[in-house]
């Protein structure tokens, strides 16, 4: 799975991404240097996600962006981008900020079947485990 992350960060112009369930990273390519980053763009993500959802913040009239649970921010040089896969998972992308970020985020959305695929696939293995 790593591989596909990494086909994702050549794709999207990402450096490093992540998939997270129930809080721990379940693959990534940030490297031991950079789990500070992830730890804290995880914890980001899922609180803003989380608060957005109880205060009914985000009303989404696109429809094309209507099942999208989203969080894009700014963080010194690099560019956060995270997504909510199902109640359990989070996909977390970081990007320099100078990158094509629009091409960022389409690439990501549209990668998002394949990611959420390999989620099922690793709750599936869990429970038969």
């Amino acid at each position: 799975m790593s591989q596909l992350l990494k086909k994702l960060e050549r794709m999207s112009g990402a450096k490093m991404s992540a998939i997270v369930m129930s809080g721990r990273p379940v693959v990534s390519t940030f490297n031991a240097e950079q789990q500070r980053l992830l730890e804290l763009s995880k914890t980001t993500c899922e609180q803003l996600l989380t608060d957005s959802e109880q205060l009914h913040i985000v009303t989404v009239e696109d429809e094309e962006t209507a099942s999208f649970d989203e969080v894009h921010m700014q963080v010194n040089s690099d560019y956060v981008f995270g997504l909510r896969l199902n109640q359990r998972a989070l996909f977390i992308s970081i990007a320099d900020s100078r990158s094509d970020l629009l091409k960022t985020q389409k690439t990501l959305r549209s990668a998002r079947r394949v990611l959420n695929k390999f989620v099922d696939s690793v709750i599936a293995q869990r429970k038969s485990s």
